[in-house]
């Protein structure tokens, strides 16, 4: 399958992203475009996807410059700093959770995104 990037935008700001081979990135790839709402928990800011799957590969512990789907929630994942439970040197999901990609903007544009905005996840 060829490169699939998302672009995950609000009015100011935009976040780009390289999703993986997984069967989780193939359904997210699949419901694009959509709208959701943004949430922050600490380092991480997180939303609503269209996707409703189980656990794929799951883990708990995860890269600045990972994306994670967390099943739980149905919700999409991206890091920029830990997590209220990361223990030192970690970010570390509430849950398991799938990998789906990788961040191709720098990871510290997520503190742009505030909890509230409305975001819009489209196919570049």
């Amino acid at each position: 399958m060829g490169l699939r990037k998302l672009k995950i935008s609000n009015d100011e700001f935009s976040i780009e992203l390289l999703l993986n081979d997984s069967m989780t990135a193939d359904a997210l790839w699949d419901s694009t475009p959509f709208e959701s709402v943004n949430n922050v928990w600490g380092g991480e800011i997180y939303f609503s996807t269209p996707i409703s799957l189980g656990e794929e590969d799951s883990r708990e512990i995860f890269l600045v410059t990972d994306v994670a789907y967390w099943p739980p929630g149905n919700a999409l994942c991206l890091f920029h700093d830990v997590t209220p439970i990361s223990r030192e040197g970690e970010i570390r999901l509430a849950s398991p959770g799938n990998l789906v990609g990788s961040l191709i903007t720098d990871s510290q544009v997520i503190t742009k995104f505030k909890a509230g905005d409305v975001l819009r996840i489209t196919r570049i």
